[in-house]
């Protein structure tokens, strides 16, 4: 037996887009054609391959099985046809995308990177910076080939890197007075702040807090005077409008990378996955003598 392409592109656009009508729209098939073909895939393995309920649709574990094979053969056709119609000598082809959270996305992700996009010119990369809630569900439906997290998902077929950790601290505005009473976060699900001021024996029952959606709001909002903000230390270089707040001890975040396990990887996955691996770690540890630098300036 093997499986249809025809029938295993209609699963693929399915996990990728949690949506039936989605799908459909992409694949310029009708739903009922749609769920023909992927009716015709259950029967033929004798599997449901979709678990459908009031949350959306989710993967039953042979559906998740065929996922990853999906996205491996996805990942390799995508090399194979760069190959095949590149001149000699081009370099590395074919499309990887890239999710984290915003602390880590621009400062790390991109610099770490950006050697293995200047030498070769045919990959592209699609770098993303997400909620933490959404990049899961990126994994989940192969929307990212590499996803970064705050920790560890033990999953059947997942690989997880500890990459180092984030070193967070408490800063403040270097040019406005600052209430010392306002802190900056994310939104009200953000939960920082309080691990923060508890590590230091600081009372959290009535925070005053602003929100400013993503890291970089609260790096402008806290250099503005806005309030006082926790980020990572590795964001402050170059930043003379902030500094540390005194007398306090930071605490740590890890930074987690993720991808499937498949059996062979790309060249262009190989590549990317060795950027992150050696460029991450090394801009993480030398946050840790940023604060005598910092002093010393």
């Amino acid at each position: 037996m093997s499986l249809s392409a025809l029938q295993l592109d209609a699963f693929y656009a399915v996990v990728r887009a949690q949506s039936f009508g989605r799908a459909a729209k992409a694949l310029h098939l009708t739903q009922p054609a749609l769920s023909m073909r992927i009716k015709a895939l259950e029967e033929e393995l004798g599997q449901r391959l979709f678990l459908r309920s009031a949350r959306g649709i989710g993967l039953t574990d042979a559906g998740t099985r065929l996922l990853r094979y999906a996205q491996a053969r996805e990942t390799l056709e995508r090399e194979l046809v760069s190959d095949l119609t590149a001149p000699p000598g081009e370099g590395l082809g074919g499309t990887l995308r890239i999710a984290g959270f915003s602390s880590v996305v621009r400062s790390l992700v991109v610099p770490a990177l950006a050697p293995v996009a200047r030498a070769h010119r045919r990959l592209r990369l699609e770098i993303a910076s997400r909620e933490m809630d959404e990049l899961t569900g990126l994994l989940d439906r192969a929307g990212a080939d590499f996803v970064l997290l705050d920790r560890a998902l033990e999953r059947v077929g997942l690989e997880h890197v500890r990459l180092g950790v984030e070193r967070l601290v408490l800063v403040e505005s270097t040019v406005h007075p600052t209430p010392q009473d306002i802190f900056l976060d994310h939104d009200a699900s953000d939960t920082t702040t309080q691990r923060f001021l508890r590590r230091n024996g600081q009372s959290t029952s009535r925070l005053t807090r602003w929100y400013l959606d993503d890291i970089y709001g609260l790096l402008d909002g806290a250099a503005q005077g806005l309030g006082r903000a926790v980020v990572s230390r590795h964001l402050l270089r170059g930043k003379r409008r902030l500094r540390e707040v005194p007398g306090l001890q930071s605490i740590t975040s890890p930074v987690v990378l993720h991808y499937w396990r498949q059996p062979s990887y790309p060249r262009a996955h190989q590549a990317i996955l060795d950027a992150l691996l050696r460029e991450v770690p090394r801009r993480l540890r030398e946050q840790h003598g940023s604060r005598t630098k910092q002093s010393r300036g």
